[in-house]
């Protein structure tokens, strides 16, 4: 019975496209110190999705992206002073704020506008060809990060539209990481420390 019991939670929590010695876990957690690589550059047709929550909201920090500056080449995801702050392409003329929470949230940023949990809160048109100078990254951004601070925060799922699909996991060997059900690759932290999970 217990073998059984085991072989089916197993199979309850298997996500279609996940290695089978790979173990899917709720969200990653950093403590500030860690950081995802996602390997790609940010473009104006990147379609971002991430499902998140702050665990610590004392300081300003990067969520994900990056940027060669505020107005040229970027797209970031900030946390400052109680607001989520994002910049798509350039700023002033693509940018976004809203309060923050300490909830989970879902954002959704790309050329056509910003939804938040599903709901429309900015639209844009008119966004002019970019690249990012280096590639995304998760719990910080990067380059020209002004805060200099990472993330503290529960990583649920990050996706570029068709492109890339991140979900929390743990290796073969129980080391977290995100493995991309597109490319079929894990990717894992670039940082100090080690991630926590639940």
């Amino acid at each position: 019975m217990g073998r059984r019991r085991e072989l089916f939670s197993r199979a309850a929590r298997h996500i279609e496209g996940l290695p089978d010695d790979f173990t899917p876990v709720s969200f990653l957690q950093s403590s500030g110190s860690q950081y995802i690589d996602t390997g790609r550059k940010l473009t104006q047709d990147s379609d971002i999705t991430i499902d998140f929550s702050i665990v610590e909201n004392n300081k300003s920090v990067g969520i994900f992206g990056a940027r060669e500056s505020a107005r040229k080449n970027n797209l970031a995801l900030f946390r400052d002073r109680g607001l989520f702050v994002g910049d798509f392409s350039e700023y002033p003329k693509y940018r976004f704020t809203i309060p923050e929470s300490l909830e989970r949230t879902k954002i959704q940023i790309n050329k056509a506008g910003v939804w938040v949990n599903d709901i429309l809160k900015k639209s844009w048109s008119d966004v002019a060809d970019f690249e990012t100078p280096t590639n995304g990254l998760i719990f910080d951004v990067g380059n020209n990060n002004w805060t200099n601070n990472k993330a503290v925060m529960r990583l649920y799922s990050y996706t570029d539209g068709d492109a890339q699909r991140l979900v929390p996991c743990l290796d073969a060997n129980g080391v977290p990481c995100l493995y991309d059900l597109i490319g079929k690759t894990a990717l894992y932290n670039q940082g100090a420390g080690s991630f926590t999970w639940g």
